[in-house]
């Protein structure tokens, strides 16, 4: 299904109506030069900050510690504009703290869908999607949503609920 997703939107790319929405094809802006300039114009979009961060910074081990990318005490970017859990997370921790919010999700997720590994992994690959563009593990609005949606449990699965379930005897 998900091939098939991605082979439709690699056909449809380069129709006129959607390159004049983007801009121009996705082929121009995903360039190293282009998200380089738009890196240090504080402009670039989570996908060029990637690229940036692929090709021209060193590779962060530990990162560069607590409100290196975004202060939140003043409410101020050090870079650009656009951020998400994975980014603020490289930048801040580096590779050990993507690995270990990565973990941190796998676990949440395994918690929350033991028996089925079918949801899980299609959990586990909408929430690394949804961290390249959000912070859902900063937000408790997110984080309350999820584990109430996976809380309510099917009627045949074992459930403790404070009051007793209204059913016919």
């Amino acid at each position: 299904m998900l091939s098939l997703f991605a082979l439709g939107f690699y056909n449809i790319r380069n129709i006129e109506l959607i390159t004049s929405k983007v801009g121009g094809t996705f082929e121009n802006h995903y360039t190293v030069e282009k998200s380089t300039r738009f890196f240090y114009e504080g402009t670039a979009k989570r996908e060029q900050i990637v690229i940036f961060a692929l090709s021209e910074l060193d590779t962060k081990y530990i990162g560069d510690g607590p409100y290196s990318y975004f202060d939140i005490r003043t409410g101020e970017f050090k870079n650009t504009i656009h951020f998400s859990q994975i980014i603020w997370t490289y930048f801040d921790l580096g590779l050990v703290g993507l690995i270990l919010i990565f973990l941190y999700a796998y676990y949440l997720i395994k918690y929350m869908v033991p028996n089925n590994r079918k949801m899980f992994f299609s959990l586990l690959f909408l929430t690394g999607i949804y961290m390249f563009y959000t912070t859902p593990f900063s937000e408790i609005g997110i984080l309350f949503n999820l584990f109430l949606f996976f809380n309510i449990k099917s009627d045949n699965e074992c459930n403790n609920y404070s009051f007793p379930r209204l059913e016919k005897k």
